[in-house]
Formats: structure tokens, sequence, C-alpha cells
């Protein structure tokens, strides 16, 4: 009995130092000098930083601003940017910037001069920094920046004219355009002008080039305009810049007098440039725009059905609009020359289209009275191609185009 009690005795023994083993083995496993914030602080340490040479890049970031961007260097505690203003000059310390930092906007620059940067990386030990090399030097410009184009049409009614619309750029003087064709699977240069229906070389004309023109145009600062309201007409004198706003060129746009060709796919593009000391600078052209025809002919026709009727009930009452039209076409326009309303360009938009037909459509019934002349007519809209005959002339031109009708 006893051989058996001590037997017992050592195996509870031996059980109780195993069991207090193994929770040692569990305690000793997160041991204070382990923890995540210093294994960081040891790799740090073991970095040689003094040996690392950064990587920096450089690049414009509009016309007085540079972007500086860099890989973050491991161990680092922050990093300190140095500028020149000659390849050869001092460098002088323009920014120091935390660890957790990859980019820096270096501001109020000058636009078109040459700048040149460096960096490096810098550890603290014991209250002292230690510096990594410095990176190569990385030279830029500060340029106006990147547009981008929003829209290009043609004209809605009369004069033959393409207009682009663009992002406006902070600091940009003004804009140039440029164009550029596909014609049989080959496309052209990227062109500064386009040849006008007139047969002449133009370059677009940018709202502020416009501006410019016209006040130089009227010295006096006061423009006669034909103003009419309520179906009447008169003369009146309107301020240079009350009648600038009544054009149809806005800021940010450019327009020129021309009719692209239909075997051609044409594309646009812009660029900002600041004119300093006389000189341009110029910013990267914006991604090319694809000019593309969208007119919505019956939404069109719609619209200014709605419009005719409901003005000639409001001015005209004697004139009435004809709803059982089937059969008719442009070639009854010879009864009466002037029941054309206009030609529109094939890139035009829906919305000027329809803007600029109630105007011709308003004056065409101011035109005819009613009883004083024509009692009665339609809207007739036709897609003139190439050869094809409208009313009683033919296209004899090399482009596609709307033509508008008040027949009766």
């Amino acid at each position: 009995m006893k051989k058996r009690r001590l037997a017992s005795i050592l195996l509870s023994l031996t059980l109780a130092a195993a069991s207090i083993g193994f929770a040692y083995a569990d305690e000793v496993t997160v041991c204070p000098e382990e923890s995540p914030a210093a294994t960081i602080a040891a790799a740090q340490s073991a970095v040689n930083i003094k040996s690392i040479k950064p990587e920096l890049k450089a690049a414009s970031y509009n016309y007085n601003k540079i972007k500086l961007s860099w890989e973050k260097v491991e161990g680092a505690d922050g990093y300190q940017l140095y500028r020149a203003t000659k390849k050869s000059g001092k460098f002088v310390k323009v920014a120091t910037v935390g660890a957790e930092k990859s980019e820096y906007i270096n501001t109020k620059l000058s636009c078109g001069k040459t700048y040149y940067y460096k960096i490096r990386a810098y550890q603290v030990k014991s209250g002292k920094k230690i510096y990594s090399k410095y990176s190569a030097v990385n030279s830029v410009k500060a340029v106006p920046s990147k547009t981008s184009v929003q829209d290009v049409w043609g004209s809605a009614i009369g004069d033959h004219t393409v207009t682009v619309q663009w992002k406006g750029i902070a600091g940009a003087t003004d804009y140039q355009v440029q164009y550029r064709y596909t014609l049989n699977g080959k496309t052209s240069d990227w062109k500064n002008k386009v040849k006008s229906i007139d047969g002449e070389w133009l370059p677009f004309k940018t709202y502020k080039q416009m501006v410019k023109s016209i006040k130089k145009e009227y010295p006096s600062g006061t423009v006669e305009i034909m103003n009419r309201e309520n179906g009447k007409k008169e003369l009146t004198t309107i301020s240079v810049n009350a009648y600038i706003d009544t054009l149809t060129l806005k800021k940010n746009q450019a327009d020129v007098n021309w009719v692209p060709q239909d075997d051609r796919a044409y594309e646009l593009r812009v660029r900002a440039y600041r004119t300093v000391n006389g000189k341009k600078i110029y910013g990267a052209w914006s991604a090319p725009f694809t000019l593309k025809e969208r007119l919505d002919v019956d939404a069109a026709y719609k619209e200014l059905v709605k419009f005719t009727k409901d003005y000639a009930a409001k001015n005209h009452p004697k004139w009435k609009y004809v709803d059982d039209n089937a059969g008719r076409s442009d070639s009854d326009s010879n009864y009466y020359t002037y029941g054309v309303l206009g030609v529109s360009s094939r890139y035009v938009k829906t919305e000027d289209f329809v803007a600029e037909y109630k105007k011709a459509i308003a004056n065409y019934i101011d035109m005819v009275k009613g009883g004083d002349g024509q009692e009665e007519g339609f809207i007739f809209i036709k897609k003139v191609k190439p050869g094809d005959t409208e009313g009683i002339w033919k296209n004899d031109s090399n482009d596609t185009y709307y033509k508008v009708w008040m027949l009766f």
C-alpha cells in the first residue's frame, strides 16, 4: 500500500510540474521586448540610411506650382527638399516633411522658369539627424495646367462656323486650338488653320480675341442693334459689353468660319498659355475630342411646331399652322423664296437648333402677318447631302447640312 501511494504522489507531482511548465511557456511568448512597436524600432535602427539614395519626381502642377513626389524610404523619420534656380546654382532648403508624406507642392513660382530639385531622407537617433544620400537632381518648369475639351459643335443657323469649348485654366492668358482629320485610314498632322468657305486659311478665334476686336471696332463704347419685342423691331443703342453678352461665343470658347467635309473624321484639341514678358508659355495639349453629329430632328420638329402655333396665336391669330401637310416637300418652297428659314451645320446641337429657328419662325410670321401675306403654313426640315435637291436649288458642296423651310 505504501508503494502504491508513493507512486500516486510522484505521478501527481510530475503532472503538476508539467502544467506549470506549459503555463510558463505560454507566458514567455509575449515579451515586452518583442512588441510590434519595439520590432519596428529595431528594424528602423537596423536600416543604414546613409547608404540610401531616394528617387525624386518633379512635374508642373500649375502655372506657378510644381509637384514633387518620391518613394518612401524605409526607416526614415522625414525628408528635406532643396531647390536651386540654376543648374550649377546653390540649393536652398524649401521644406521639411514628415515620414508619412510622399509628395509636396512648391508654390509661388515664376511661370516658364526652370527650377532644380533634390531630396534627402533623415533618421533621428539619440536626438541627432542622420541623413541619406541626396537624390538625383530633377529640373522642371511651372506651366499652365492641362485643359480638357468639353464640346465641339457646328452653327445653328446662318453663318457656317465650328465652335469648341474647354475647361478654363487658372492663370491662362488665352488658348490655342488645333484640329486633324482621318481620311481613307490615314490621319493628318495637327493643323492650326482651317480653310473657310470663302477660301481663306483661318485660325480659331477665342472669346478673348473676339472681345478685343469688338472693342477696337467700337471705340465709343456703344453699339446700335435691331431689337425685336412683341412682334415689333426698333433700333436700340447698348454698351459694347452688353452687346458682347448677346453674342453666341462665350468664355473658354473659340470658333472659326468652317464647314468640315463629309468624307473626313475630325478631332480637335486645346492648350492653355500664359504670356510672360512677351513670351507665350504653353501647357500640355488636351486629349483629342471627336466631332460628332447629334441633332435630334424629331424632338426639334415637335418643339418648333408647338412654338409656331403658340407664337401665331398670341401675336398674329389670323395666321394658321397647317397640321395636315402629308405629301408636301421642300419643292413647295419655290412659291415663296423667303419661306427658306436657313441652313444649319450637321454638327449642330439640338438646343441651339431649336433656339435659333424659333427666332427665324417668329421673324417669318411677323413678316407675312397673316392677312397681309400668306394665311397659313407649316415647317419642313430636311437633311441635305451633297448632290441632293433643296427646293429649287441643289447642294453642289462637299458637306451635309440641315435646311428648314416655312412652306405654305
